[in-house]
């Protein structure tokens, strides 16, 4: 399954990086205009979920077609 998690302001480098080294990262994102606004630094994490079994959940998925 392909899940997204969102660092708010406040978040360490130490996090981020505790983060990357556990998960199968896909895209990493900067929100630079919340950070022009004031409201602080956001960092979006795109990642891939693993089963029980260390599988790609969406390993098994069809489109239907």
């Amino acid at each position: 399954m392909i899940k997204t998690k969102l660092f708010k302001p406040g978040h360490t480098k130490q996090d981020l990086n505790e983060f990357l080294a556990t998960h199968e990262t896909l895209r990493m994102e900067t929100y630079p205009h919340a950070s022009q606004a004031g409201i602080g630094d956001y960092v979006g994490i795109t990642y891939r979920e693993e089963d029980s079994n260390g599988e790609s959940i969406d390993a098994g998925f069809t489109s239907g077609n």
